[in-house]
Order: structure tokens, then C-alpha cells, then sequence
């Protein structure tokens, strides 16, 4: 943060309100996990140091019927075979804050790309244009909403050509 990085990190998977570091730290985005649904999920962490939540899958439902596990795909390296792991790429299943989080650090490096620097005019953007879920505003499971980096762009782009327009009318 000190040096001009946007520092993102997974709530915590206990579904508890215990804080969990280091997204509980001061400077750090901290992500909760939803579902499809756009509930949150079972196992994610909340509580006052959650910033915005973002999809960590739920491989224990089905909720959009697919005949699949509701879990967030990735690429991975482990897999077992005839029980020994082998090293090879793969796609899996998986759930947690830990799938979370990389959506939120993706929507991160597109505000950054578009030309906001500071770290925590970032996650200003990240939070003011989270879609509200949960109670109304911010609160413990949601944080400020469920992340929309469209919505945020768009915003960044509004903001910047009005400053730009009301400058250039000065």
C-alpha cells in the first residue's frame, strides 16, 4: 500500500465474524464470497472490516441447474491419479473467498488501467459502485455490495470527462 499497490485478500472461509488477516487490515480490500444466488455463502467470513463481496462459488449446490456444482472453475496443477498426485494442468471446481478474491484484484487492475493511481481512490470506486445486497448500504455479509466493474468504470469514466469538461470550462 505504502509504495502505490492495490492490496486485495480473502475474507476467511470459517463463517465467522472473527476478522481474518490480513484482509482485516488497515489499506486492504477484504472480499466476501457469494453464490449464484448473489447470497452469500455459508462459509464466508464477515463482519466490520469487509469491504465489498464478489462470486467464490458453492459446490454443495445446484442453484442455476446445470446438473453442476456451483463452484468457480479454475485452472489448476494438482489432481490425483490411482492415488498419487500428479502434476498436470486441470480444470476444477472450487469454492471459498479464495475465488472471490481474484475477481475484485481483476476489477482492481482495470480501474488502475483506466487511470486511477491510488490505492484507496481504488477501492473507493470498487465499494461506491458495488450493486447493494443485503441490507440497505453497507453491512456485515456484504460489505458495500457485491462487486460491478462495469459499474465502476462507468463511473470513473463519468467522473473523469465531467472534471475534464468543468476544467476545460474554467
Amino acid at each position: 500500500y505504502d509504495k502505490g499497490v492495490v492490496v486485495v485478500a480473502a475474507a476467511g472461509n470459517n463463517g465467522s465474524r472473527a476478522p481474518s488477516y490480513p484482509a482485516a487490515f488497515d489499506h486492504v480490500i477484504a472480499v466476501a464470497a457469494t453464490q449464484y444466488d448473489r447470497s452469500t455463502t455459508f462459509y464466508s467470513n464477515y463482519g466490520p472490516h469487509l469491504d465489498i463481496a464478489a462470486p467464490g462459488g458453492n459446490v454443495l449446490v445446484d442453484q442455476n441447474k446445470d446438473g453442476k456444482p456451483d463452484g468457480i472453475l479454475q485452472e489448476t496443477l494438482r489432481r490425483e491419479r490411482d492415488g498419487r498426485v500428479v502434476f498436470e494442468p486441470t480444470f476444477a471446481l472450487y469454492m471459498g473467498t479464495s475465488m472471490a478474491c481474484p475477481h475484485v484484484a481483476a476489477a482492481a487492475a482495470l480501474v488502475v488501467q483506466s487511470g486511477v493511481s491510488h490505492p484507496d481512490a481504488v477501492a473507493e470506486l470498487l465499494t461506491r459502485s458495488a450493486a447493494d445486497a443485503g441490507d440497505e448500504g453497507w453491512d456485515e455479509h456484504y460489505g458495500h455490495g457485491i462487486l460491478d466493474v462495469g459499474a465502476a468504470l462507468r463511473r470513473h469514466t463519468v467522473e473523469e470527462g465531467s472534471s475534464r469538461l468543468l476544467a476545460a470550462l474554467l
